[in-house]
Formats: C-alpha cells, sequence, structure tokens
C-alpha cells in the first residue's frame, strides 16, 4: 500500500505525508486493504488506487478522507447517463456496467491500461501509423476522471464513452418514477429518495462549483505498478505480434 500511496501522490503532485496520513486512515476505518504483517500484508488492488485517487482529488483535509472515500466511491453509474461511443469495443462494453460504483469504474479504467485484450482493441494506427510505439507512453487511451465535489457527483470518459455517477438514492428514485408512469400510479418514495440525496450532498454544498480532473497521464504509473506491465508494453508486444503475420 506504502508504494501505491506514493506513485499515485508522486503522478499527481501530492505532498506525499499528507498522502501517507490518507492512506493510514483509508485503512483504519476499513475502506482500504489492511492486515498482516510483512510478507503477509495483503496486495494493493485496484480498488484502493481508485480510492486514494478519489481521496487525493477533492479530499480538503486527511481527517475527511474516509467520507470523501466512502461517498464518492459509492455513487452509482445510471443506467440512462451511459454512452459508448461506436468504436467502443467488446472489453470497454463489459468493464462498465449499469450501478457499478465509482470506485470500481476508476478501478475497471485502471485494469483497461493493464490489459492485453484491450490493447488489442486499441486503435494503434490512428496514433503512431505503421511505426512500433516504442517508449512513447504518450499512446494511450483518452481517459478523463472527473469529481464535481460540490454536487456529489462524478464522471469518467474513456476513448469517446461516457459515464456519469450521482448518489444511490437518485438511481433508486429514477427506476421508481419510471415503474409508477408504467403503472399510472404514484407516491411519494420517489420524492423521499430524492430528498436523502439532497440531504447527502449538502455536506459538500459550496458557492462556487469545484470540479476536478485527472487525465490518463497520471493513471498510466499506477496501472504499471498495479499490473507489472505498461500499457505502450502491451501495444509494442501487439505490434509485434502482427507483424510476424504480416
Amino acid at each position: 500500500m506504502a508504494e501505491l500511496t506514493d506513485c499515485i501522490a508522486s503522478s499527481l503532485d501530492y505532498p506525499v505525508p499528507t498522502a501517507r496520513l490518507i492512506a493510514r486512515l483509508g485503512r483504519e476505518h476499513e475502506i482500504l486493504t489492511h492486515g498482516g504483517r510483512g510478507r503477509s500484508v495483503p496486495k494493493a488492488t485496484s480498488a484502493d488506487a481508485a480510492n486514494l485517487l478519489i481521496a487525493f482529488m477533492v479530499c480538503p483535509t486527511p481527517a475527511r478522507a474516509p467520507d470523501y472515500m466512502r461517498d464518492f466511491g459509492s455513487l452509482l453509474l445510471m443506467p440512462s447517463m451511459m454512452d459508448f461511443d461506436e468504436g467502443a469495443g467488446p472489453t470497454v462494453r463489459h468493464a462498465f456496467q449499469p450501478r457499478m460504483t465509482f470506485r470500481d469504474a476508476v478501478g475497471a479504467a485502471l485494469d483497461l491500461l493493464g490489459s492485453a485484450e484491450f490493447a488489442a482493441e486499441f486503435n494503434l494506427k490512428e496514433h503512431v501509423g505503421d511505426e512500433r510505439p516504442g517508449d512513447d507512453s504518450a499512446v494511450a487511451p483518452v481517459i478523463d476522471v472527473t469529481i464535481i465535489d460540490t454536487y456529489l457527483q462524478a464522471e469518467l470518459a474513456i476513448d469517446g464513452s461516457h459515464f456519469f455517477f450521482l448518489h444511490p438514492s437518485l438511481l433508486t428514485a429514477e427506476t421508481l418514477i419510471l415503474s409508477e408512469q408504467a403503472a399510472g400510479s404514484k407516491s411519494d418514495e420517489a420524492h423521499e429518495r430524492i430528498a436523502e440525496a439532497a440531504i447527502a450532498a449538502n455536506r459538500y454544498v459550496s458557492p462556487i462549483r469545484s470540479t476536478r480532473t485527472v487525465e490518463v497521464g497520471p493513471l498510466l504509473p499506477v496501472a504499471e505498478l498495479l499490473h507489472g506491465r505498461s500499457f505502450v508494453s502491451l501495444l509494442n508486444e501487439r505490434f509485434d505480434r502482427e507483424a510476424v503475420h504480416a
């Protein structure tokens, strides 16, 4: 966990001592992987990386980090707000599913950067033509991880596909409203769920809209640490295989 914490902090130019304090609080609140000593310490996961990324992006003080990791990480992908790009391959379409948490979605994006299957679907020719990628880490998908902390919302974009994450109560409210419309009935439950989401968001409300975005650059070294291989190395392996069979 220490190596992952330092890697993310370095990628985001975030103070390492503060990052380590946040990681410790995350473990103490059992949000991050914890337990064990020495060689028995569990390996950090993509979900851990996502939680730390969320905290480093928007948390104003370490003491509030567990709340930020829990509240923003638990936002759900709205089925009505999933927009896959026409060119999205099966790996991306399988990775992002309705109702998945923002934490899991960010983790999935990191996992894609270590996936040979995703590298095989990547539009390599568009980026390098007929050349081998070599050591050019800029040859990578367009990924934007965005948190709107003043509204307790989040977004994730990957190569033209866009996904929006809202409070779980809003997802419940949407389902209830659609069910009521289909049945021709009406109740107060949907409005109660909307009120729940508003109360949760009030803890983060600010007169100034605050939006933070992390692009793919800082994610690449994190994914490489998690998976033991860089995305560009996967592209090089693919290029070499295709060259043999050309």
